[in-house]
């Protein structure tokens, strides 16, 4: 077992394209595409990493992503998703109120590392290593103390790309097999997180579409709305799911408006 999680970082020695000038033709959503048989086996040599580095406490002075943090960070739907650029304070304040006490209870463990970023387009296959050094990393710059389940969500339910629900299923049993966390609280913690990450992403791309003119995010919305409709059937979620009916669905005519808008909005 590693015995610390820089220690474990040390041990992965991250691909380094100077060293490897080829290595973005083995990132993971490179390899998925060309050969979807590949899915199962290197997902769940990117789950291994995490089931590696979660043995190991975080390092010393490693920021905490903490319930407060998290539930700013989903400023971006209302102001940005549902305001369109004009600030929305009484609905955030509304679902602060509700969300944030099941994030305090379901999300408020900074026991392990996480790296935050972590999916398939910073993750890169180094096919003549065995264990966890066969995968290599990338933008791991924003490291955090916080919750287990954090980046098997950020992997699993990937805003870029169509991951199966059933390979979804498979590396969370993976990872609860090969773990001592407990079941029913990983998984409530895990649709907690994904919540979070998948509201907080739909004002993100947003944001990107309308401030800073990058329509093509908006087209990654649909899938992001869906993995926001999978965490939300969760019962953790039922006193949410009044005040979330009213987010606008992104269909295509919602879509294609935000591109006819784009860059048209200032920041807030």
């Amino acid at each position: 077992m590693t015995r610390s999680a820089a220690a474990f970082l040390a041990q992965t020695e991250w691909a380094d394209a100077r060293r490897s000038p080829l290595a973005g033709d083995a990132l993971l959503a490179r390899l998925t595409a060309q050969d979807p048989a590949c899915q199962t086996p290197l997902y769940t040599a990117a789950t291994d990493v995490l089931i590696a580095l979660h043995q190991s406490p975080p390092p010393d002075g490693i920021e905490a992503f903490t319930p407060d943090v998290m539930m700013d960070q989903v400023a971006p739907l209302w102001d940005w998703y549902v305001g369109q650029g004009v600030a929305q304070p009484e609905l955030a304040e509304r679902f602060s109120t509700l969300f944030q006490p099941i994030l305090r209870q379901y999300a408020n463990d900074q026991s392990v590392m996480i790296l935050r970023d972590y999916h398939a387009e910073n993750l890169i296959h180094l096919p003549d290593r065995t264990g966890v050094r066969q995968m290599g990393l990338l933008d791991f710059q924003d490291a955090k103390a916080a919750q287990p389940a954090y980046d098997l969500v950020s992997l699993m339910q990937d805003a870029r790309r169509d991951v199966p629900e059933a390979l979804e299923r498979s590396m969370i049993d993976h990872y609860l097999a090969n773990s001592s966390r407990n079941r029913d609280d990983f998984e409530t913690s895990y649709a907690v997180l994904g919540l979070q990450r998948n509201l907080r992403i739909l004002g993100v791309l947003t944001r990107l579409c309308l401030h800073l003119g990058k329509a093509h995010y908006v087209d990654f919305l649909p899938r992001v709305w869906g993995y926001v409709q999978r965490n939300l059937a969760n019962p953790v979620h039922s006193q949410l799911r009044p005040i979330l009916a009213d987010l606008p669905t992104p269909t295509a005519e919602f879509c294609q408006d935000l591109k006819d808008r784009a860059a048209t909005c200032p920041d807030l």
